[in-house]
């Protein structure tokens, strides 16, 4: 509003003063004419140019006065009083186009949306070049959630001659609507423009941040976070997403930082006191401070199933799982709707052993967010272990979308189909893909291509090549950097799920080398009129299974050899490698035999304790490669497993489909590897006499 300190300010006498009124009134400016004409009144009270002026504009416009009233109620955000001054003026004809879009820029803010699009609709019709009826209109229709009639009216203001190009809110309102659409590559490139014309817009910096998370641009998404935070340094919104996308770039510490200084700014920030918590449990920096954060999270809203379902991973990682079932449970009470609770109450039912369950609660995770792959990854295992290899290997597949897998090159085609083949000129590469067991578990499933192709090549790791080398009428061939010419290339894992492998058309175990030019003498460990056992605890430390707490661990303590102390006449032999045996055997009850450093220090793998398995009378050992090697090569083996155990063993059952010499002795609960050893005793005694 001009006023007498305007006037002074701006011009430097009345004479100035009323030249720029009739400047303003001459170009039809009724607006500035107005404002200039009550300024001159209050500094020149007798001033007849003005006064003159003045009535010609309330002739002109009758309505202007209360409009300048509805534009100052409107900017102190008065938006009452100034609708009912609209409400008065209705009754009125010859309404202008202004005062529609005023009244429906006052109704918007009230959040009468309907009403609001009512009159700004009136006001596009009496003047179809009111810029800010259309912008108004925009923005409503996109309250309404109505974006695609948003992003029209929008578009089509952006580009008439009218609109301000150096106007950047417009942009970025066209950027939001385009967001909500989930259109992220439009939605950037809106937003973009929009800090191209104002690159301090903080809005805009944020949501192009976080599309830039979405767009896999996570550098750039801080580098737009960090301006922002330069200008606003204490927007608590602004370090939250700063310390998401830390957490994405695996930059923990700063993740942490970010998310500490937000709810140091706003302590209620109850999604910052979540994913805090979910860091923290993460990398295992504080469980102490990780369930306090995700109470936190809890405690400034009970409703935020998020948090619910994070405390719900952490307490299902530590091994409190009833605690953690109440969790997801009321997660899912609280939203129905949330994909990852469901999956976590997959691995929820799935520790107690409901495998059935598990696979239901995947299910609906996926049916929720089919872009799930750990859902999908923990769907396949569960089908397998509970028998449902159809489906199981079909699922299995999805592996190749894990952060684990490592995509591989080759110069043939992927071989999806057996009628891709030709018998008398295709040859497949076959390579493997996961650990040394898994590769001794699958190489048998080479040769059911056999029928199919002139020639097999099975790539395997280097340190098994020699023990694989036998294998009947398959190259067999050591990983390397150089690319091998073949027709058609296909995953080891994945030939199983190509001939749709069912229970009965399982191959027999995969040939394993068992003599070698230059074998060490074992003789001397072995003793006579004794049961001589070979001895494993421990898989590889790198494992997953191993990072886990211990009850949830494939390996056992090495001190559950002391249930078989009162045992007489049998004599362990450790096979155990890469461990500080001698350190370890010391504290055990029972005797044991270590082969010391010099066992198996070959640049091949597994000679020694082949030489040594095809004298043994049993072995004892953990879900790791020694049982697979062993039971290749028809040596008794007993497994002890985990409550819920790998997905090749299966549920409830006590031999092997993989290997007829294995034995299978499973847990009662997790971490009870008491009764598995009691189990072993009572059954090693029936063993020396079937030995004898």
């Amino acid at each position: 509003m001009a006023s007498e300190k305007r006037l002074m300010t701006h011009y430097s006498s009345i004479r100035e003063a009323t030249l720029e009124l009739k400047k303003f009134y001459k170009a039809g400016d009724l607006s500035n004419s107005l404002e200039i004409c009550k300024a001159l009144e209050k500094v020149d009270p007798k001033n007849k140019i003005a006064k003159k002026i003045k009535n010609k504009i309330i002739k002109m416009d009758p309505y202007i006065l209360s409009l300048k009233e509805i534009d100052e109620l409107y900017n102190n955000k008065e938006y009452e009083k100034a609708i009912v001054i609209c409400e008065g003026l209705l009754e009125r004809e010859n309404h202008t186009s202004k005062f529609f879009n005023s009244y429906g820029a006052l109704l918007k803010q009230v959040n009468q949306y309907e009403k609001s699009l009512f009159y700004l609709n009136k006001a596009i019709e009496l003047n179809n070049k009111n810029i800010a009826a259309y912008f108004n209109k925009g923005l409503v229709l996109s309250n309404l959630k109505k974006y695609d009639e948003a992003i029209r009216v929008l578009e089509d203001l952006v580009n008439t001659k009218e609109y301000n190009p150096n106007e950047c809110y417009c942009y970025y309102l066209l950027g939001m609507n385009y967001l909500e659409k989930n259109l992220i590559d439009k939605s950037t490139y809106y937003l973009e423009k929009s800090l191209s014309i104002n690159n301090n817009f903080n809005s805009a910096l944020i949501n192009l941040a976080n599309n830039y998370v979405q767009l896999d641009r996570l550098d750039k998404s801080v580098e737009l976070l960090e301006k922002a935070k330069s200008i606003d340094f204490k927007n608590p919104l602004i370090l939250y997403n700063l310390g998401n996308v830390y957490e994405k770039l695996e930059r923990y510490d700063d993740a942490i930082n970010a998310l500490e200084e937000t709810i140091n700014i706003k302590h209620d920030f109850y999604q910052a006191h979540s994913n805090l918590g979910a860091i923290y449990k993460k990398q295992k920096k504080n469980n102490e401070k990780a369930i306090f954060h995700f109470d936190q999270a809890i405690f400034y809203n009970k409703n935020f199933d998020d948090a619910w379902n994070n405390k719900t991973s952490y307490l299902d990682e530590i091994g409190d799982l009833e605690e953690a079932q109440k969790c997801v449970e009321m997660a899912i009470k609280i939203n129905p709707n949330n994909s990852d609770a469901y999956y976590n109450f997959g691995n929820v039912k799935q520790k107690f052993g409901d495998i059935a369950g598990a696979i239901q609660m995947y299910q609906k995770s996926i049916d929720l967010n089919n872009q799930k792959v750990d859902a999908k990854w923990n769907l396949a295992i569960s089908n397998l272990l509970h028998g449902n290899l159809s489906d199981g290997w079909k699922q299995f597949e999805i592996r190749r979308q894990r952060k684990t897998w490592v995509k591989r090159v080759f110069n043939g085609k992927e071989l999806r189909s057996v009628n891709q083949l030709n018998k008398g000129t295709s040859t497949v590469m076959v390579y493997s893909e996961q650990g040394l067991g898994d590769t001794i578990h699958f190489a048998r499933f080479a040769n059911l291509l056999l029928p199919y192709a002139k020639k097999i090549v099975l790539e395997v790791q280097k340190p098994i090549k020699l023990i694989l080398s036998e294998m009947n009428d398959i190259d067999v061939v050591e990983k390397s950097s150089s690319i091998i010419k073949t027709d058609f290339h296909i995953p080891l894992l994945s030939i199983p799920k190509l001939l749709n492998i069912g229970f009965k058309q399982i191959p027999k175990p995969t040939l394993i080398k068992h003599k070698f030019e230059k074998e060490k003498n074992w003789k001397h460990i072995f003793k006579k009129n004794h049961i001589n056992i070979g001895i494993s605890w421990q898989g590889s430390q790198t494992h997953g299974d191993d990072k886990k707490v211990e009850k949830f661990q494939r390996s056992f303590p090495f001190t559950s050899f002391n249930y078989l102390k009162d045992l007489k006449n049998i004599h362990l032999i450790s096979l155990q490698k890469k461990n500080e045996n001698e350190k370890q055997l010391e504290k055990l009850e029972v005797p044991v035999l270590d082969l010391g450093k010099d066992f198996d220090n070959h640049e091949d793998a597994f000679i020694d304790t082949i030489n040594i398995l095809k004298k043994l009378d049993l072995v004892i050992t953990c879900d790791t490669s020694l049982a697979h090697l062993a039971g290749s090569l028809n040596v008794p083996v007993w497994v002890g497993l985990k409550f819920v155990p790998d997905w090749r063993w299966f549920m409830n059952t006590e031999s092997s489909l993989y290997y007829p010499s294995m034995k299978l002795f499973r847990q009662k609960s997790w971490g009870d590897w008491k009764s598995v050893f009691l189990k072993m005793k009572n059954q090693l005694e029936d063993f020396k006499n079937e030995q004898r």
